[in-house]
């Protein structure tokens, strides 16, 4: 039930309207206190993150909680001024962006996206149909996530090398395998472009309207595309899913997609007027966001406006992830309470349930990972395992064994150690991805199965020898 202002006409309301704000106060301390115990045993226990700044919003004000460090090497504890990357929830930049852009009629939702892009960047079309701005803020487009050469990227910094020119290349040559609008694929390649055609529309870079538009109208001066060196000492460094301290990220022109770093302090502002917990110039904009969305698929009841996701007709939120670091933010519609989470470790376990069940205590925290109890794989079988196996056209994995221990590595990029489950299964329970190897009918290794939380890849075997 969203709060409305009330006149006080007597002494009367006025006593139930202070006993109603004591009640409030009541819940927030419990709020704090309940969120705190996660973010600790989430850390110290289940060793899911190395730090973590949270902020809690409402009506009634703003709480800041955190728990953990910059970085294992100085041991500088996290605060709500510690600067993180916040990857995909840039999109959410991005679009406000876009929404106040269809505002000032400066472009047209339902207008072909091509209208408004620069002249080097050419999108493709499927039987004469053409992507919309629409297609591409609510991921329809029809585009996939991001080029495929990405994948020959080294793990540590992928997107620093891709070039708009990159970009135009692969679009040029890229045919769409279904109609635009048709179906939901999520796509930094789709966000991508709306910033590229915001930039042609208003004759400004990207960085400038982000910096105009929102940061300073919401107050955000510590929000960046690239951290300034003098606030170095305040950027945590970014850990991977399996505790390893990672380089920080460079997203180049894919800024728009995920490329922004902020601090808890800085996005609360963005997270209250967001939530319009008070009005700001934006609010139209944010307002925009939400009125104008689309299934994200026929099983469940998510939906997706300009951006923004949309959970049980009542959560708005986005999250995002980089090489090291987690993120996620989101409010309720009913009572504008919002929860905003940094983590500097890359984790789909790391922080995402924790918000939701802070916006909705009816959504469960995720278990800790049961212990896998230890199974020994005999050598000769190991090495069988050994070779290329291929996930899609261009990605491969190769399965390497050392010293009687599993890995895999994704293009040569770096590898995750699996353990053992039964003699033909093996998991890493921190990437939250299972394998299994299958033989034919002479009993040669054929295939991998690679089972992503539910998600399903069949990767046929390419070679015997990692080449």
């Amino acid at each position: 039930m969203s709060i409305k202002k009330l006149t006080v006409l007597s002494a009367f309301l006025l006593t139930i309207t202070a006993s109603g704000c004591s009640i409030f106060k009541s819940s927030m301390i419990t709020e704090e206190k309940n969120a705190k115990k996660i973010i600790v045993d989430r850390i110290d226990q289940q060793h899911k993150a190395v730090g973590i700044a949270l902020a809690l919003s409402n009506p009634q004000g703003n709480i800041f909680i955190n728990h953990g460090v910059q970085s294992h090497q100085n041991s500088k504890p996290i605060t709500s001024d510690t600067i993180f990357e916040i990857g995909s929830i840039s999109k959410i930049f991005t679009n406000v962006l876009l929404a106040q852009h269809i505002i000032d009629k400066k472009i047209s939702l339902d207008a072909p996206a091509q209208n408004y892009m620069p002249a080097d960047i050419v999108l493709p079309k499927k039987n004469g149909k053409e992507i919309t701005l629409f297609d591409l803020a609510t991921h329809h487009s029809g585009l996939p996530s991001v080029p495929p050469k990405i994948f020959k990227a080294p793990i540590e910094n992928p997107y620093a090398d891709l070039t708009r020119q990159d970009l135009a290349e692969f679009l040029q040559h890229y045919e769409l395998s279904r109609l635009p609008g048709e179906a939901f694929e999520y796509s930094n390649i789709g966000t991508t472009l709306i910033g590229l055609a915001l930039e042609n529309v208003a004759g400004k870079p990207y960085e400038e309207l982000v910096q105009s538009i929102i940061l300073n109208p919401l107050g955000m001066s510590e929000t960046w595309a690239n951290v300034p060196k003098n606030k170095n000492d305040r950027y945590a460094e970014g850990y991977n899913s399996q505790g390893t301290a990672t380089s920080h990220w460079d997203l180049g022109v894919f800024l728009p997609a995920g490329g922004w770093h902020s601090t808890a302090r800085d996005m609360s502002r963005f997270l209250n007027a967001a939530s319009q917990i008070k009005e700001t110039p934006l609010s139209p904009a944010f307002s925009l966001m939400l009125s104008h969305t689309r299934p994200i698929d026929t099983e469940s009841d998510l939906k997706i406006g300009l951006g923004w996701i949309i959970s049980n007709q009542n959560i708005v939120w986005h999250n995002g992830m980089t090489g090291g670091f987690s993120a996620i933010t989101g409010y309720r519609l009913d009572n504008k309470h919002g929860v905003l989470i940094l983590s500097n470790q890359a984790s789909a376990s790391s922080v995402d349930d924790i918000a939701m069940h802070l916006l909705d205590s009816t959504n469960p925290l995720q278990a800790p990972p049961a212990k896998i109890p230890f199974h020994s794989v005999p050598t000769t079988l190991l090495t069988e395992y050994q070779g290329r196996y291929r996930m899609a056209a261009d990605i491969y994995l190769d399965v390497l064994v050392e010293n009687d221990r599993l890995f895999v590595e994704v293009n040569g990029q770096g590898k995750a150690e699996f353990q053992a489950v039964s003699d033909y299964q093996f998991t890493a329970p921190a990437l939250m991805i299972t394998i299994e190897f299958q033989r034919n009918s002479t009993g040669q290794i054929q295939h991998l199965i690679v089972d992503q939380q539910g998600m399903i890849t069949e990767a046929p075997r390419m070679t015997q020898h990692v080449q």
